[in-house]
């Protein structure tokens, strides 16, 4: 869906043509926010990406701001620390302002095509969960 609501924004149109291309942009996008799943986080978080790509000071902001937004509609305060704290990793999604430093690693060319980096992200995905899990576990 947000793939969908970036190339009907990016189409290009003249008079009430574009008016109507602006409806249903922001009409698929709505729906997107709330049928898909994640489209709450992701199509927000995408647009803002792909609008801003030539603008990093302003999408860091926005991201930051986003961030904040959406730990305030996601913040319920419990009986104890241990409790909030647990809702809020259970409720990460405020988190993804951590994706930050990786898209500055990212230098617009394709990474290496070995088996060994193929095989390691295979392992690191649910590896890197494990441990998330784990330190929760030690912590809370």
């Amino acid at each position: 869906m947000g793939v969908l609501v970036i190339n009907i924004f990016c189409f290009e149109v003249e008079g009430i043509l574009k008016f109507l291309k602006l409806i249903l942009g922001c009409l698929i996008g709505f729906l997107g926010l709330i049928f898909t799943e994640g489209g709450q986080i992701i199509i927000p978080f995408m647009l803002i990406t792909y609008f801003l790509r030539n603008r990093e000071m302003i999408r860091n902001i926005l991201y930051v701001l986003y961030s904040i937004l959406i730990l305030i509609f996601s913040y319920v305060s419990y009986d104890s620390f241990k409790e909030t704290l647990l809702m809020l990793l259970y409720n990460s999604d405020w988190l993804f302002i951590l994706v930050i430093p990786f898209i500055y690693l990212y230098n617009g060319e394709r990474g290496n095509n070995s088996k060994f980096s193929k095989y390691f992200f295979y392992v690191f995905y649910p590896l890197h969960l494990w441990i998330i899990k784990l330190i929760e576990i030690l912590v809370v």
